[in-house]
């Protein structure tokens, strides 16, 4: 029997007790690799052909919350971004699929994204706060770490903007055939990309890194920084992928590992902070 190619939506109640436990028990583990939070559901992305085992620990964990799965073809799925995906100008930067990048002014800046497997296509509001946050602070010549780089939008937008070194990371092996695809489509800009665990890293040291991921990795990876020296941790920090109830932690987790709040910014319930422990 062949078996079907495609990806499973599954839903579940957005109720914060329900997230609270899916990031405890199911991301944090490596069970999941990410939480879409809705105002109508939760939802969780897998590969069809390993979603059942998924389905069976999720009802197990989650006995009386009714959970639902939806075949997602694969063909479809690609037919969706590519709809959807314009050109969005953010700040003074223009972030376009290839199809369209002959409308942008040519004289304007922009990272040409080609939607993939990988995060990052500049619609998510957490990394349109990263790309103003990234034109409002980061200088020509500064060294910068992307951590999750997913497609590599942020440190394509980094490189394209004169920050030298550009070093990108992230623990998907997904990333490798997309982010290779962007750095070619923007010109080749010198970004120094690798497929490695944002925990396993040596050193931390840079003049910004930029961290667009999720809690469950973010309060983790600065608990980590607490305990590093300074020369090993980045002089400033752009921290997205949070939500607003996460700033009272987030706060405390910065105090903790050296840094004070720069700047913060929302969009909706999505909360982005610029963090130093240097004056800019």
């Amino acid at each position: 029997m062949m078996t079907k190619k495609g990806y499973a939506k599954i839903s579940l109640p957005p109720h914060d007790t329900i997230q609270e436990a899916l990031e405890r028990d199911f991301l944090e583990t490596g069970r999941i690799r990410a939480v879409e939070i809705n105002p109508t559901a939760l939802v969780i992305w897998d590969a069809w052909e390993s979603s059942e085992a998924l389905m069976k620990s999720l009802k197990d964990h989650f006995p009386d919350v009714p959970i639902e799965r939806e075949f997602v073809p694969d063909q479809d799925w690609n037919l969706t971004w590519i709809e959807g995906f314009k050109p969005l100008k953010i700040g003074d930067l223009w972030i376009t699929p290839p199809w369209h990048r002959q409308t942008i002014p040519p004289e304007e800046p922009m990272v040409c994204i080609n939607p993939g497997s990988a995060f990052g296509t500049g619609t998510h509001e957490s990394t349109q706060l990263s790309l103003m946050m990234l034109q409002k602070y980061v200088r020509p010549g500064q060294s910068v770490l992307d951590l999750g780089c997913g497609s590599g939008i942020l440190s394509i937008a980094a490189a394209l903007l004169g920050a030298s070194p550009v070093v990108a990371c992230d623990a998907d092996p997904q990333i490798e055939t997309n982010i290779r695809e962007n750095i070619e489509l923007n010109g080749n800009p010198p970004v120094d990309w690798k497929v490695q665990d944002v925990f396993q890293l040596k050193s931390y040291a840079c003049d910004w890194a930029m961290i667009n991921i999720q809690k469950p990795v973010i309060f983790p990876l600065l608990e980590k920084f607490s305990n590093l020296p300074a020369d090993e941790k980045a002089n400033h920090l752009i921290l997205a992928g949070l939500m607003i109830e996460d700033e009272k932690d987030l706060v405390r987790l910065l105090t903790e590992a050296g840094y004070k709040v720069l700047e913060k910014q929302t969009d909706g319930d999505w909360l982005a902070v610029c963090a130093t422990k240097n004056v800019l």
